[in-house]
């Protein structure tokens, strides 16, 4: 049975990722509509951002609730941080 702080923890992040999930959602939706490429393109670094802290999200609270600390995981985690 998992405990109350890893529950927290897994209820605060599917927050996180359903927040940012809904940002890259309707900063995409937003970006067919405009007629100017400046916001356009700003459209799409918000939908970009969105997506990448989702996935940082999803790493980190895959990898610290597991324990995993092998080279690979700290590869792909450096990468996606950097």
């Amino acid at each position: 049975m998992p405990s109350d702080v890893s529950t927290a923890f897994f209820v605060l992040w599917l927050i996180v990722a359903v927040t940012f999930s809904y940002a890259a959602y309707w900063a995409f939706t937003v970006r067919r509509v405009l007629v100017h490429r400046l916001y356009r393109r700003q459209a799409t670094w918000v939908g970009r951002m969105g997506v990448y802290f989702v996935a940082l999200s999803s790493f980190l609270t895959v990898a610290l609730s597991t324990g995993v600390s092998s080279l690979y995981v700290n590869v792909v985690g450096g990468l996606l941080i950097g």
